[in-house]
């Protein structure tokens, strides 16, 4: 089992695992930055994405639901105008194997079901069926918010360095918050017309991810830890922007049995690709060297 040590950074209350036995070494001061080309920082984020992926082969199948509340933000739309779906909501996933799994939210007037199952061989590969529906083609933007953190907490991009026409030149700086040391990882795009949009990840030393921050000042806290077949579920998940609330999700995990009777597909046909609640990023487009619809874009590879 793992144990926590809680822990203030940048005024967000975070959770270390002392239990973990990987860890770079530190230099003598509080604050040491480093300029680091692609391959070692993916190192770091491929490790942080490894210790919170729980839908690889062989992972052990589970039942997982997420009850959140979204906060409106800053919206700028007038009286009675706005398409900001705020209130609660719920996120319900059962996955058996990459190859059969059922996700479904509710949220506001908002309802849908994917479901990935009834496999059919091929003379490579066996591959599941997947059917969506929806009440609604928009997918409400706090929702989006919900599926990043819990299903790409680090982009696919940037552990694929080798798919990017130019990696991110990362800086890595070794930090201290009283006690308690963390590493960040950051780097600075060039956005032309003399705009610059910086990301960053910070790890504990372990290399547990506990925060990001991307391009649109946008930041994402994972925290309070659950250890599930090796791997890590964060149990409270935040999500702000420039001082304001938007996302609370308290996620609860459980073991379920391999029965593919869990999953039973909904009639109609084969959803096409671009029919997901798979979030699409626009840096997958834009930094993309091979644009592979299989590889960027199929929901299968969740």
């Amino acid at each position: 089992m793992y144990t926590y040590l809680p822990w203030v950074l940048l005024g967000l209350l975070f959770f270390v695992s002392p239990a973990k036995t990987w860890s770079p070494q530190f230099g003598s001061s509080a604050a040491t930055d480093r300029r680091l080309n692609p391959l070692p920082s993916v190192d770091w984020l491929r490790r942080a994405d490894d210790e919170m992926n729980i839908r690889l082969p062989g992972s052990r199948p589970f039942r997982l639901r997420a009850t959140f509340h979204a906060y409106p933000g800053l919206d700028f739309a007038k009286p009675g105008k706005s398409e900001i779906i705020t209130g609660d909501g719920t996120y319900e996933e059962t996955w058996l194997s990459p190859e059969r799994w059922r996700r479904e939210v509710t949220f506001g007037s908002y309802h849908a079901v994917e479901i990935r199952a009834d496999g059919m061989r091929t003379f490579q590969t066996t591959s599941g069926m997947r059917t969506f529906q929806t009440t609604s083609d928009y997918e409400p933007s706090r929702l989006l918010m919900l599926l990043d953190a819990l299903l790409y907490p680090v982009p696919r991009l940037l552990l694929e360095p080798q798919l990017q026409k130019d990696p991110p030149l990362w800086t890595l700086r070794e930090l201290s918050a009283g006690p308690l040391r963390y590493v960040q990882l950051r780097y600075v795009e060039d956005g032309g017309n003399g705009h610059s949009y910086p990301h960053s990840y910070n790890l504990t030393p372990q290399g547990i991810l506990v925060r990001s921050d991307d391009e649109m000042a946008m930041m994402t806290s994972w925290q309070d830890d659950e250890n599930f077949g090796g791997r890590i579920v964060p149990r409270l998940i935040s999500v702000r922007a420039m001082d304001r609330e938007l996302l609370t999700v308290r996620v609860s995990i459980q073991g379920v049995p391999a029965e593919p009777s869990q999953i039973v597909q909904i009639a109609g046909p084969t959803a096409e690709l671009g029919l997901t609640l798979k979030p699409f990023h626009w840096n997958e487009v834009h930094r993309a060297k091979v644009l592979d619809p299989v590889m960027v874009f199929a929901p299968g590879n969740l």
